[in-house]
């Protein structure tokens, strides 16, 4: 029994890559005018949309997974109120629904070459699987929208048995609603 084991398992073994190519029917992205991030400081609608135009997306489930209230979420707020600190605000239609401030020092976002970078790592649960993901998001500004460029790395067991290993690639645009000062 133990001979055949390994062999199964590396059959049962899942691997999934997903790289869409930005859409061409957005706003090309243009080299940021300034290397810092104030530009990005502003509030912008928490719905954008996708590639494909079919879906709508949450802001805040990007940027902090499925454990916050995004589907209560109608806007998000960016602010960067200290050089280390990245000030995100969720409201709803009753109005704040949570704040939570991220620190360049704690690798959780930084400002490189005028693109803000945002890290998190959350574990994911749904039906049959389980396991870890590392989302970047990189974030543009194009326009009225702030573009979102996702990219998720997940580990995790389907069936608490069969592991699987993905990378993707998401695109994503928020219109941008107001500055910081509105």
């Amino acid at each position: 029994m133990k001979t055949w084991s390994v062999p199964v398992f590396a059959l049962l073994a899942g691997c999934a890559v997903g790289v869409p190519e930005y859409p061409p029917n957005w706003d090309p992205l243009l080299p940021p005018a300034f290397e810092h991030c104030e530009g990005f400081e502003g509030t912008y609608a928490d719905r954008g949309e996708t590639r494909d135009r079919l879906s709508a997306r949450s802001l805040t489930r990007e940027l902090f997974g499925d454990d916050r209230e995004w589907k209560l979420a109608r806007r998000v707020a960016l602010a960067l109120p200290q050089d280390d600190v990245l000030r995100v605000t969720v409201y709803g239609e009753q109005g704040m629904l949570f704040r939570r401030d991220l620190h360049e020092s704690a690798g959780e976002f930084e400002c490189r070459g005028g693109k803000l970078l945002i890290r998190d790592k959350r574990w994911v649960a749904e039906d049959v699987v389980a396991g870890h993901e590392n989302v970047t998001l990189a974030l543009h500004r194009s326009g009225s929208y702030l573009v979102a460029q996702a990219k998720e790395r997940t580990y995790a067991v389907v069936f608490l048995v069969v592991p699987l290993a993905a990378d993707a690639t998401h695109w994503y645009r928020f219109p941008r609603l107001g500055s910081a000062a509105d």
